[in-house]
């Protein structure tokens, strides 16, 4: 009898859910601990991503003699906003929000109308309550931009838990190997 090499065995199956529910989880419990920190430690790493991958195609865009390209002042943007976020963590944070608070608020209400299509009774509830979701979050981090950054890492936290938590279940409740008996 061989075993199909492609396909994973059931114990590794298991060992790598149980290692990514733990590591997911753990993550969710720092965002949840933590959620101050947390985001100021994400702008950071954000910014030196930002900062330097703009700044280093500028660059690469600026010998190249493309100086008056739309990708060129991109990426120069992209870098002022990386270097941005260094200097300057918690102002930076309140920009940032307050954009993603308006992208909240308008993809939940193109949920909503959205919903309008929507081919079963159950997907049409769905949509609503995602889209009422998002636009409540939306206005929740426009209206107080630190402290509905602060309730959106909990959430994701929380979420992370969770997840972790079901691949630990998933991981638990999977079938092993069956045991090797001596039959001699």
């Amino acid at each position: 009898m061989t075993r199909d090499l492609r396909r994973p065995s059931p114990d590794s199956r298991r060992l790598r859910d149980g290692l990514t529910g733990t590591l997911v989880g753990l993550v969710g419990v720092v965002l949840v601990a933590w959620p101050g920190l947390t985001l100021l430690m994400v702008s950071q790493l954000a910014g030196w991503a930002m900062g330097v991958a703009g700044l280093v195609r500028a660059s690469e865009l600026g010998s190249e003699g493309r100086w008056r390209s739309l990708e060129f002042a991109g990426s120069s943007m992209a870098g002022l906003l990386g270097v941005a976020l260094i200097a300057w963590p918690d102002r930076s944070l309140v920009a940032v929000s307050v954009l993603a608070g308006g992208f909240l608020i308008t993809n939940g209400a193109s949920r909503l109308v959205a919903s309008i299509n929507a081919t079963t009774p159950r997907a049409e509830a769905l949509a609503n309550l995602l889209g009422l979701g998002e636009a409540m979050l939306g206005i929740l981090i426009i209206a107080r931009p630190v402290a509905g950054l602060r309730a959106t890492t909990v959430l994701v936290g929380i979420g992370l838990i969770l997840h972790g938590l079901s691949h630990m279940w998933r991981s638990a409740r999977a079938p092993g190997r069956a045991p090797v008996t001596d039959s001699g």
